[in-house]
């Protein structure tokens, strides 16, 4: 779990924070959960960044996401309508957000289990990677999730 709350989380990654009409308890005070980037993955209170790779728009799963639990969502393009005690976080780029809070998190990784789910084997290593900008990692990790998804819906 990751000691901020909302807002800081929209002001760290320079993102344009929207409450639903009936916003968390907490407003933008509500604190954050886990970083999930696979919607299967999500559980209540984890935020779903909605990364997108070749062929592979993340944002295409928010609503997944949402049914899952997530207490929000990161994305780029139009901001999606979060649900009832939901919030989304718009962004211009999700990877690069995604690789800016790795970097702002890189020290917690070594310290005590990362506040971020990747889904994969040797997380704290490409988060690691991640944290040091390394784009192709994580259009690696992208990819994988793509291809766990389509066998998820299949």
């Amino acid at each position: 779990m990751l000691k901020i709350c909302i807002a800081q989380l929209a002001e760290i990654v320079d993102g344009c924070l929207r409450l639903a009409s009936m916003p968390p308890l907490g407003g933008g005070f509500e604190p954050v959960g886990r970083i999930v980037i696979d919607c299967n993955l999500v559980t209540t209170g984890d935020v779903y960044w909605a990364l997108d790779g070749r062929g592979y728009r993340g944002a295409t799963f928010t609503q997944q996401a949402f049914a899952n639990g997530a207490l929000g969502c990161v994305v780029a393009g139009p901001c999606i309508e979060p649900w009832a005690g939901k919030f989304c976080i718009q962004v211009a780029d999700t990877n690069h957000a995604f690789c800016y809070l790795a970097r702002c998190l890189a020290e917690t990784f070594v310290k005590q289990p990362a506040p971020i789910v990747l889904g994969v084997e040797n997380e704290a290593a490409l988060l690691r990677n991640l944290a040091g900008g390394d784009l192709s990692a994580l259009e690696d990790i992208i990819q994988r999730q793509a291809r766990r998804t389509t066998l998820l819906a299949a």
